[in-house]
């Protein structure tokens, strides 16, 4: 009996180390698959969460857009006026819709601990690990710029950062599908604290270097200025979409100054090797108008406007066609291998490319032909399944719970064939079919998702 008991404990330990070595095997296997360094291409989506449904409309109310008559955007997203806080059929959707345009790794603009935003993201990570899609935080500096504290000399204002980024790596770095930047975890910071002629307050770089001490990351900012502190201290650098000069006069303005500088400034820090390593992440965007936050003020007749087709091109393409010569044009100096979607699911400015009433699956499918063309590996969808998700995306709220999950089970199982055929006999079932067949108008359609978005 004793002779029995010491060989069932000496398996148990055989098998214990060999699990626990398997176990860091695959570690090691998910860390790869998620840096940013390696070969991989990655296809980089900025992510909103910070959307609620009835009865506060968080970021679908806007001065006099007040929902469900109206709301703070051009544009009627698909799937109503949604909830991404909560509800986990929208953030499922999301992720399917992410799935299909070719997206592998989310950047999620993330404004601290117990907020929307937060629980927002506690939702969306796991569905994001669960479909093989990476993601990295990154950190806004409004809940800093505009907290209850008058300056940052307040001890109350540095302790909230603090705590901030510790919980930040506590509940996200941990994650196997984290990105990494040179093994360790990449943290945005999206802030105006490299303008030399922005005078609002940011995060200071003392607040930045000294938590770095403590908590390990690989800080990615904005481009800075040669004589800055924060050279040396950020590894590396995003673009994002700019406004500059005449755009106002100009109707083919597509945001080319940035274009124009970021990947001609990041070669230049590289062959005056002030940087050798540092990592750029130029950026691509299908259009702009916050004419619906009217640009953030309270004055309607304030809009800034980048068009979705400029000279009969889409300007998703535009921008992505800039980059890619630029670096066929580098005799290899450059390399890049990520490139940032502005974005997924911005409504108030209009440059989402999240299914719409509008436009239907069009800026989920110009983003799918980019990824292909960039070198990003997904399984890639026919028409008559991008119709399919289009459907199921309008009528989210009409199908059982049992029909929905069943959906999304053969969508995120790569079983797009019967995905279609499932779709298509449940909607003929009930006759409500989106605009692209003909079946319900445009007015109608943005109506009825007006009417039903306490449900949505």
């Amino acid at each position: 009996m004793v002779k029995k008991m010491n060989t069932v404990l000496a398996l148990f330990f055989v098998f214990s180390v060999f699990s626990f070595l398997s176990g860091g095997f695959e570690s090691k296997a998910l860390a790869e698959e998620f840096e940013l360094t390696l070969n991989k291409k990655f296809l980089l989506a900025v992510y909103l969460p910070w959307y609620t449904g009835s009865p506060n409309y968080n970021h679908w109310k806007w001065e006099d857009k007040v929902p469900p008559s109206s709301h703070a955007s051009k544009f009627m997203p698909l799937l109503g006026l949604y909830d991404n806080e909560a509800d986990e059929s929208i953030i499922k959707a999301h992720v399917m819709q992410m799935k299909a345009s070719g997206i592998n790794a989310v950047i999620i603009n993330w404004f601290g601990r117990d907020t929307i935003e937060d629980r927002s993201t506690n939702l969306l990570v796991e569905y994001l690990r669960e479909n093989n899609i990476g993601f990295s935080i990154m950190i806004d500096d409004q809940p800093y710029r505009y907290s209850n504290y008058n300056d940052y000399n307040d001890p109350k204002r540095h302790e909230e950062f603090i705590s901030d980024i510790k919980y930040i790596r506590n509940t996200y770095f941990i994650l196997s599908n984290y990105l990494t930047l040179n093994q360790k975890p990449m943290l945005q910071n999206f802030a105006k604290q490299f303008s030399d002629t922005d005078p609002s307050p940011t995060i200071p770089f003392t607040w930045w270097s000294d938590i770095n001490q403590e908590v390990d990351f690989a800080f990615v900012g904005q481009i800075v200025p040669q004589e800055s502190e924060f050279v040396g201290f950020n590894k590396g650098a995003y673009a994002w979409v700019q406004f500059e000069g005449d755009y106002a006069e100009n109707p083919d303005y597509y945001g080319e100054p940035n274009l124009e500088w970021f990947l001609p400034h990041i070669q230049w820090r590289k062959t005056q090797d002030l940087t050798s390593d540092f990592y750029a992440i130029p950026a691509i965007w299908p259009g702009f108008d916050d004419s619906g936050v009217y640009s953030w003020t309270n004055d309607p007749s304030q809009k800034r406007i980048i068009k979705r087709i400029i000279n009969a091109q889409n300007t998703l393409g535009l921008t992505y066609q800039y980059i890619k010569k630029f670096i066929q044009n580098s005799d290899n100096t450059l390399k890049i291998n990520a490139i940032q979607l502005v974005t997924f699911n911005d409504w108030n400015e209009g440059s989402q490319i999240e299914a719409s009433v509008e436009l239907s699956m069009e800026g989920i499918q110009d983003t799918a032909r980019i990824a292909k063309d960039f070198g990003v590996k997904f399984t890639e969808l026919s028409n008559d399944q991008f119709n399919a998700l289009a459907k199921f995306l309008y009528n989210i709220k009409l199908f059982s719970n049992e029909q929905r999950q069943e959906l999304e089970n053969l969508f995120f199982s790569e079983n797009y064939e019967n995905f279609t055929s499932k779709v298509d006999g449940i909607i003929n079932c009930f006759g409500c079919d989106v605009k692209a067949d003909g079946k319900i108008g445009l007015e109608e359609a943005i109506h009825a998702l007006q009417v039903t978005s306490g449900m949505r």
